[in-house]
Formats: C-alpha cells, sequence, structure tokens
C-alpha cells in the first residue's frame, strides 16, 4: 500500500469529486468538463514550477481547485468552454480518450 501525506491525500480526494462531477453534467458537456478539470489539475506550467516542497504554493492551488469545483457542482452550471490551449494541452497530452468519444479527430475507423 502507498503511504501518502495528508496533502497528497486532499488533492486526490478533490480530483475524484471534480470527476464525479462530470457523470451529473449533460452528455455533450463531459468531454469539456473533462478537459477543463485535467487542466486544472495537471497544468504544465504549475506543475513544472512545484517541488513537493511547496507546501504552501501547494496549499494556494488546492484552495484555488476547490473553488472551481465547488463552482461546477453547482447544477445550474451545464457547459463551459476550454480555452483553445486547454483544448490543444488535452490532444497532444491524454487525448487518447477524446478519439475513442468520436471528437474532432480524423483517424480511420479500424474493424
Amino acid at each position: 500500500m502507498v503511504h501518502r501525506s495528508g496533502l497528497q491525500n486532499e488533492v486526490i480526494s478533490l480530483y475524484r469529486r471534480a470527476l464525479r462531477i462530470v457523470r451529473t453534467k449533460p452528455i455533450g458537456s463531459q468531454i469539456r468538463f473533462r478537459t477543463l478539470i485535467r487542466w486544472t489539475f495537471r497544468r504544465p506550467q504549475v506543475q513544472e514550477a512545484i517541488t513537493p516542497r511547496d507546501i504552501a504554493v501547494i496549499e494556494y492551488h488546492l484552495r484555488q481547485a476547490r473553488k472551481s469545483v465547488e463552482l461546477w457542482e453547482n447544477p445550474g452550471v451545464k457547459d463551459l468552454v476550454p480555452t483553445a490551449q486547454m483544448r490543444k494541452w488535452e490532444e497532444t497530452k491524454v487525448g487518447r480518450w477524446t478519439r475513442k468519444a468520436g471528437s474532432s479527430s480524423s483517424s480511420s475507423v479500424q474493424g
């Protein structure tokens, strides 16, 4: 079993909570919510600048993410628009699931 710090557990718990929110949103907007959530938690420019010892910075980003998640949980939030930078990052880094979901990929279907 992996031993994690309390802060690591908080981040993982918040990430899982955010991913569960996606299931409560309309089918057409779920991909956009996933993109935004992944971007929020895995932003390359933030991850490269933070070391595991930067507790204050990690706590700051955790508070910001918590506020965003609370906003997304609102039933009135039905859709959102990720920026072009987020979409490009999603396609290059973790775009495997978007191609499977039939998004704007021009790959041919293999049978």
